[in-house]
């Protein structure tokens, strides 16, 4: 599995069987080029409504689009999603399962889950994980939440980057809350079930692709 991150909550998940993209977002965020506007996509997954999320039309190869709470099978991918309250209106957590691993896209949390509702991504391996704020998690509910959680990948997203219009919260103020001084920086993540880290939570960067 491939993970590579496009920005704000939009990432592309790879797989020998199929490609995911969660999250696009138009040009009106302030990134630029807007992006995913050379991704295509088997499965595009939009967890909350407005520009920051739901730019479907944006991913090419006419993908199978999920937007609403449910469970989903394509290609050999399971996707659950989750309704949850948002920031602003209602949005959806998803629980991504491939190549025996669980992927959480929790980006249109805005606090942490309460006991019952952590079950539903509580064995997830590898959490996307926003903690810039605004209408998602910030840097400190984002490390209360890890703790509740307890995955064996972070990899954080929607946190402040250069020509971003919404106001986010800078990366360095989780990494300094959750006491990582270096983390490990990457383009693009690939990783399978074996070299998954077993007695630490192990903090991933991804660079921002375009």
């Amino acid at each position: 599995m491939i993970i590579s991150w496009h920005g704000l909550s939009c990432f592309r998940i790879q797989t020998k069987d199929s490609t995911i993209v969660v999250d696009p977002y138009d040009q009106s965020v302030g990134i630029k080029p807007s992006i995913p506007s050379k991704l295509a996509a088997d499965i595009a997954v939009s967890s909350k409504d407005g520009a920051a999320a739901r730019n479907l039309k944006g991913v090419g190869g006419d993908p199978f689009c999920i937007t609403t709470p449910g469970e989903y099978e394509v290609k050999n991918t399971f996707v659950y999603g989750y309704p949850i309250p948002s920031g602003k209106g209602e949005g959806s957590i998803f629980r991504i399962e491939a190549e025996d691993l669980t992927i959480a896209h929790i980006s249109a949390l805005s606090k942490p889950l309460e006991n019952g509702e952590i079950e539903m991504i509580e064995e997830a391996d590898i959490v996307l994980l926003p903690v810039g704020g605004d209408n998602g998690l910030d840097y400190k509910n984002a490390v209360k939440f890890v703790s509740e959680i307890e995955p064996r990948i972070i990899i954080p997203c929607l946190y402040d980057i250069k020509g971003l219009k919404m106001k986010l919260d800078p990366l360095e103020k989780f990494l300094k809350e959750f006491g990582i001084k270096n983390p490990e920086t990457v383009d693009k993540y690939k990783i399978t079930r074996k070299e998954l880290p077993q007695e630490e939570v192990k903090v991933v960067v991804l660079e921002v692709q375009s």
